[in-house]
């Protein structure tokens, strides 16, 4: 990874750009389910933000161990980023629409 810093940082900027992008169609959802339900649409927004964030770091902590006979695996790291602040983006959602 250190040969790649430049490709690493371009990516996961790219990675938050795309997550910043998806918030505006993740509160319309979340809205949408609140309106129907309010426990819906609230609760299961934060209860899969935090899934999906967890699984996003573990993915990441799997992912960047190395050993010696084997190095950390970048796209699956970056895979990791991606999934972590997809839930984040979930939990951002919820909470920008309770506490504004």
């Amino acid at each position: 990874w250190r040969d790649n810093q430049a490709l690493f940082m371009g990516i996961a900027k790219l990675i938050y750009g795309l997550s910043i992008l998806l918030t505006p169609i993740f509160g319309l959802i979340g809205d949408r389910l609140a309106y129907k339900s309010h426990a819906l649409g609230r609760r299961l927004f934060v209860r899969v933000g935090i899934i999906v964030a967890a699984v996003g770091i573990f993915v990441c902590h799997w992912s960047a161990q190395s050993t010696p006979d084997r190095p950390g695996h970048f796209s699956l790291f970056m895979l990791g980023i991606l999934i972590w602040r997809l839930g984040e983006g979930f939990n951002d959602v919820t909470t920008e629409a309770i506490c504004p």
